[in-house]
């Protein structure tokens, strides 16, 4: 199976034979004009001198460069509206495009589904990091600190001197949750 850019390769030169094949009618043309000068000047001369056979044979180059450079605009024209590749290959070549991108896809989502799978697995090891350490944080701020924690919270209970309470944040680990989805796009720059 050839690759995207081994058939725009092939479009290139196509495209490039297209041009060239302009070129030389174009080429045709402007050669054809000039005869066509020329026997203007030689029907010019044989008008000037009277000869009669040398007027015949201008208008014979007249004439004939006159068709020579209708025929070639006539090709050239047609040529311009006439598709490059025939029915077929433009079929076949649809399918070609359509299979390489579909494999370049095919490799790309592969490599993806390789690159998610560490994500995840990223993921799952950073979560365990944060809940270890909110839990070592918290054994270390009520059982060797032995903090006074408000139930269900993160925040340390000081009595002051008056009989009230002050309630205060204790530290943790605040990286927060991510999923696979998340941590894509964070690496990926869309996230801070």
């Amino acid at each position: 199976m050839r690759t995207l850019e081994e058939i725009e390769t092939q479009f290139i030169n196509i495209k490039k034979a297209n041009e060239q094949e302009f070129k030389d009618y174009d080429d045709k043309v402007f050669e054809a004009q000039r005869e066509l000068e020329e026997a203007n000047k030689e029907l010019s001369n044989a008008e000037a001198t009277a000869n009669l056979e040398a007027y015949k044979i201008a208008k014979d180059k007249i004439w004939t460069t006159k068709q020579s450079v209708e025929m070639y605009q006539n090709i050239k024209n047609k040529k311009v509206k006439n598709p490059l590749v025939s029915e077929e290959e433009y079929k076949t070549l649809t399918q070609e495009i359509i299979r390489a991108a579909d494999a370049f896809n095919d490799k790309q989502m592969e490599q993806a589904k390789k690159l998610a799978e560490q994500l995840s697995e990223l993921s799952a090891e950073r979560n365990a990091m944060i809940n270890k350490s909110n839990s070592l944080l918290s054994t270390l701020q009520r059982d060797f600190k032995k903090l006074e924690i408000l139930e269900g919270t993160n925040s340390r209970v000081t009595h002051t001197a008056d009989g009230g309470k002050t309630i205060t944040s204790l530290p943790q680990v605040r990286v927060g949750y991510l999923d696979t989805k998340n941590l894509l796009n964070r690496a990926l720059g869309g996230g801070k």
